[in-house]
């Protein structure tokens, strides 16, 4: 990892209210014939109730966009970094934010609804990259068939 490193944010989205529908909360575009790659995802739904519920997280890379997502600021971790040339996209309230068409699953896992979930790769070789001007999306659903605000943290290089 050689590049500059980025941050996107997103505290003004909801998971699906319908029980098992995967959204995508973010979702990370790169430029033709440039990679990207994830170094952390960090994310947790706050509910009003105390009911567990198990929360489905993949990444994935995607070859076509999902619809519709926002756009969103970019922070750099660097003051230096030249701004990032990548388009992020975050789910905007409860307005769905389809999954665009699956190339491969990155990471597949789930958590607990009252608790937070967070990932880094252990080494430098289990960052997760995209090809060249290939999309990056975080997805995410629950079982507990209520919407709930969702929480998420992408840190990412190119």
């Amino acid at each position: 990892m050689c590049c500059a490193l980025y941050n996107v944010t997103t505290n003004n989205s909801s998971i699906s209210a319908t029980s098992g529908t995967e959204d995508t909360i973010t979702e990370l575009t790169p430029p033709a014939g440039v990679q990207i790659y994830i170094t952390r995802i960090k994310a947790g739904l706050s509910f009003t109730t105390t009911t567990d519920s198990i929360v489905s997280i993949r990444v994935i890379r995607a070859s076509t966009a999902g619809a519709t997502g926002a756009g969103v600021n970019i922070r750099k971790h660097r003051p230096e970094s030249p701004f990032s040339v990548t388009t992020p996209l975050n789910k905007n309230g409860i307005n769905p934010f389809s999954v665009g068409t699956v190339v491969d699953v990155m990471l597949d896992t789930t958590f607990n609804s009252r608790g937070s979930f967070e990932w880094i790769p252990r080494t430098s070789k289990d960052v997760i990259w995209s090809n060249p001007g290939e999309r990056l999306a975080i997805l995410m659903k629950s079982t507990i068939g209520q919407s709930a605000a969702v929480s998420a943290e992408v840190d990412f290089g190119e």
